[in-house]
């Protein structure tokens, strides 16, 4: 028996789309039911309070707003004891003199060791007014009384 290409796709199309069948007679399909929980929306008010409270945070978190102290030997010296080329930068020192506490007294000294002996001094000075030192890496610079020792060159 032979059947027509008409036929044949006639049966095909009766075939997919059920008709003839009992699937007509079978009723609706069931339904699926799909529960979504929903996120909850935040108000204007606690989207401002979380911000306010990520931003405390941070800023509890963060660097200091001072720039940091420029690393390496100072420049500037003080009443006290310094090794150069690690405390202080070696080179040439300035003051104005005694300090208005200790007027008349200004007292420095460049030493070759810690030692406080009086044989470890290379060169020292009172003075009564203004004054300059040059100071090399390793020596001992020690003053007091003075105002400000600052770095000239």
């Amino acid at each position: 028996m032979r059947i027509s290409y008409a036929a044949a796709i006639a049966i095909v199309l009766l075939a997919a789309t059920g008709c003839g069948t009992d699937a007509d007679k079978a009723g609706p399909a069931p339904t699926v039911t799909v529960t979504v929980t929903a996120t909850p929306v935040l108000t204007h008010d606690q989207i401002l309070q979380a911000t306010q409270e990520i931003l405390a945070s941070a800023s509890a978190n963060s660097a200091p707003s001072t720039p940091p102290a420029p690393s390496g030997p100072a420049e500037t010296i003080s009443s006290g004891t310094y090794l150069v080329g690690e405390d202080v930068k070696a080179g040439t020192y300035k003051t104005a003199g005694p300090s208005s506490s200790s007027i008349p007294n200004c007292y420095w000294s460049r030493n070759k060791n810690d030692s406080g002996e009086f044989s470890a001094i290379i060169a020292n000075e009172l003075l009564q007014g203004p004054g300059r030192v040059t100071v090399k890496k390793g020596e001992i610079f020690e003053t007091s009384g003075c105002e400000a020792w600052q770095l000239t060159g």
